[in-house]
């Protein structure tokens, strides 16, 4: 009986030994096949790419290739950009193309004539002569001496007024301007130097009643002239020594005398008519330095009594509308 026990107490123990190798036996088991699992996925996912390394593979073989190199580039010898010969030829152009502009508004903007064509044109004028721009201070040296341009142009001028009519020049000459400092007194004070030096009887007279200037041309004084005679104020006694001798040979000057307060007045009265015709049968040639036109009537009254009339215009001053 004892024996038995002993045996049963022996298998109970074997027993209890197998139920915990049988435990240990399961978790080993349980984690074998977690990494089996694990294994077989890898080896699945591995497989896959190299499935599709294979196919890219083959892919590319199978591409052709459709581009092939020519020539290998080589470096330019000069740089492409900036081409200093091209852009200054186009930087020329449009300075050109700029001033071109810029000059042709200004014409279009400038009012005044600029040059002999327009006065011609749009005035209706015919043209005797053109003077040169002469400075202010080389003035008198100019037309004092006899071969400066101004003096040869002064020549030419007094030519055309020989020619400008079917008996010659004018006996009677009105010179006048539109607007003042133009230069009428100097030519009037010229051109009787340049007509009595052919010969003639020349008289000048200042008709400027109320800015008269030619006196301070031939350095004379201005007490008795025109004015005077016009308002019966001149004594007997002064009636010889109202007409001036000059310097000049030939050239004898009636300067404007006394300035009244009514020269339109006097200038168109009966008696300024009477005046001119008999100093017309006096002289062979009577010069009249008339008042500038523009906002005076004195010129056109004026222009009435003489038998030619002589506008100086100034370039680049006059206005088209003054003229």
């Amino acid at each position: 009986y004892q024996e038995a026990q002993n045996k049963e107490a022996d298998l109970k123990s074997k027993l209890a030994e197998m139920e915990k190798q049988q435990v240990v036996f399961n978790d080993k088991n349980i984690k074998y096949t977690i990494l089996k699992r694990e294994v077989d996925s890898n080896r699945s996912q591995y497989d896959n790419l190299i499935a599709k390394l294979n196919e890219v593979g083959v892919s590319s073989e199978l591409k052709t290739q459709n581009a092939a190199i020519v020539d290998f580039a080589t470096p330019p010898n000069s740089p492409y950009s900036p081409r200093l010969s091209i852009n200054l030829a186009v930087a020329l152009a449009l300075f050109l193309a700029l001033s071109a502009s810029i000059i042709y508004i200004i014409e279009l903007l400038n009012n005044t004539f600029t040059n002999p064509e327009q006065i011609e044109k749009e005035l209706g004028l015919a043209m005797l002569g053109i003077l040169p721009l002469v400075d202010d201070r080389e003035l008198i040296a100019s037309i004092t001496d006899q071969k400066s341009g101004l003096s040869e142009a002064y020549r030419s001028l007094r030519t055309s007024l020989q020619f400008s009519g079917a008996e010659g020049a004018p006996r009677s000459l009105l010179v006048t301007s539109s607007e003042p400092s133009e230069g009428k007194s100097t030519t009037s004070f010229k051109l009787g130097q340049d007509f009595a030096a052919l010969g003639a009887r020349v008289l000048i007279v200042d008709g400027d009643l109320r800015k008269p200037n030619l006196h301070r041309l031939f350095g004379l004084d201005n007490t008795i002239g025109l004015s005077n005679l016009l308002t019966n104020t001149v004594r007997k006694e002064d009636l010889a020594s109202i007409f001036r001798a000059t310097k000049y040979p030939n050239v004898t000057v009636l300067t404007s005398g006394t300035i009244p307060p009514n020269p339109a007045d006097l200038l168109s009265s009966p008696k300024m008519a009477l005046i001119v015709t008999n100093l017309g049968k006096r002289f062979d040639l009577v010069i009249i330095d008339a008042p500038p036109v523009v906002g005076l009537s004195d010129a056109p009254i004026l222009s009435r009594l003489a038998e030619g009339t002589l506008m100086v215009i100034s370039t680049n001053q006059v206005t088209r509308k003054s003229a």
